[in-house]
């Protein structure tokens, strides 16, 4: 398994919205791993896990730092209240 594997496989997933949306439409995070891994990604659930949560850890850490005046500075005026959730602090990704 490889670290540059699970990072391109986010990155893909950041990337292309329909690849998301088959990784997400699984139910349980093996078979979103089985989609993941059947696309040329050969990682395990560990390493996409590890990422997934460093990434989240500094886009919120971004956020946090500019959600000052209560405005997203990616989305214009997007309200941004510090969450990750929020679209502008927080890459969509497949939770594994």
């Amino acid at each position: 398994m490889s670290i540059e594997q699970a990072k391109a496989a986010i990155e893909k997933m950041k990337a292309d919205k329909a690849f998301l949306d088959e990784v997400n439409a699984k139910a349980t995070s093996e078979e979103k791993l089985e989609v993941i891994n059947a696309a040329g990604y050969e990682c395990s659930k560990e390493e996409l896990r590890e990422l997934i949560a460093q990434q989240a850890k500094e886009e919120l850490a971004h956020c946090d730092h500019h959600c000052e005046s209560g405005k997203c500075p990616d989305q214009g005026s997007a309200p941004c209240n510090g969450t990750y959730y929020e679209p502008c602090c927080y890459a969509e990704v497949a939770y594994i």
